[in-house]
């Protein structure tokens, strides 16, 4: 039998509101986080959406991850676009993305011994 996925808010509000962050669980399993980033960061613009799993390679998980970030960004943070970024290394992040109609946004740039890519969702 399939768990179902939850997402629970960590803390209503964390960085003097500047994000929102939620707990994925399956079950009583946490496997995973999701943050979403309410001011530009040095890495993306705004409203940001980071999603990060236990175990990499569940693409069903990210998408799951996303749709909940996109649904609260679209009802909750006036905005024209969503963006989320993904080290080029995670293939698996970055074809959830794409399926979600993510696209590129600017060139890849090194960040925190990595190489990112930036994409955006129009809203």
């Amino acid at each position: 039998m399939k768990q179902a996925t939850s997402f629970t808010n960590k803390k209503k509000e964390i960085n003097n509101n500047k994000a929102v962050e939620w707990e994925i669980t399956k079950g009583s399993q946490k496997v995973g986080s999701v943050c979403l980033e309410l001011e530009n960061q040095e890495y993306c613009d705004a409203p940001c959406v980071q999603v990060n799993l236990e175990n990499q390679e569940s693409e069903e998980l990210y998408i799951e991850a996303f749709k909940h970030s996109i649904k609260h960004a679209y009802c909750n943070v006036p905005c024209e676009f969503l963006y989320t970024r993904y080290p080029l290394t995670d293939t698996t992040l970055e074809e959830a993305c794409r399926g979600l109609g993510f696209e590129k946004d600017g060139d890849q740039y090194d960040y925190d011994g990595a190489v990112w890519q930036n994409m955006k969702l129009a809203l």
